[in-house]
């Protein structure tokens, strides 16, 4: 499954629809929010990372390796992200913040232009993606210091959304259809 948004495009396996899929009706079932980083490989096919379970308002994402029981090997790039809602939210300060943090760890390690795709699952509304756009790493900093500090406003929100392409909105159906 191909979604291109402004000018970038991410290919993803359908290993990742598939996970996505599962995901968001477990999280029908019980509440809990569940993701995966989006990982991708020398081949350019963008595969799901380890696959996190969380509570009812936050699941922590584990990077794209795997650990074996000696030792860990790589994935692939981390491109992005998907995560469920219980409820159709939209991607909330944390998520965005989140988002934008793993964009410019990402370039700085792995170089060339931003690749990061922010997305989230609802039971009842689908997946819904964005693309993070070039963003200063200063920008990130004072971003960072105003999270932990708690001084977020609305107008702080509307300039972190700024940073991101029109959401894609793929309804359940569709998804069903590409696997």
């Amino acid at each position: 499954m191909n979604i291109k948004i402004d000018g970038q495009e991410f290919n993803l396996d359908p290993s990742v629809v598939k996970a996505m899929l599962r995901l968001t009706e477990n999280t029908r079932k019980d509440g809990r929010e569940r993701g995966f980083n989006l990982c991708k490989l020398d081949s350019g096919i963008t595969v799901p990372g380890p696959i996190c379970k969380g509570d009812e308002c936050h699941v922590t994402l584990k990077g794209c390796y795997v650990k074996d029981d000696k030792n860990g090997h790589y994935i692939g790039r981390q491109v992005g992200s998907f995560h469920t809602h219980p409820e159709d939210l939209p991607a909330n300060w944390g998520d965005l913040f989140g988002a934008v943090k793993q964009g410019i760890n990402a370039k700085r390690r792995y170089g060339g232009s931003y690749e990061y795709l922010e997305c989230i699952g609802t039971p009842d509304s689908g997946i819904k993606c964005s693309a993070l756009k070039e963003v200063s790493p200063d920008f990130a900093l004072g971003l960072r210091a105003e999270y932990i500090l708690g001084l977020t406003n609305d107008e702080d929100e509307k300039l972190l959304e700024s940073y991101f392409t029109d959401i894609v909105h793929i309804p359940i159906e569709e998804l069903k259809n590409q696997v």
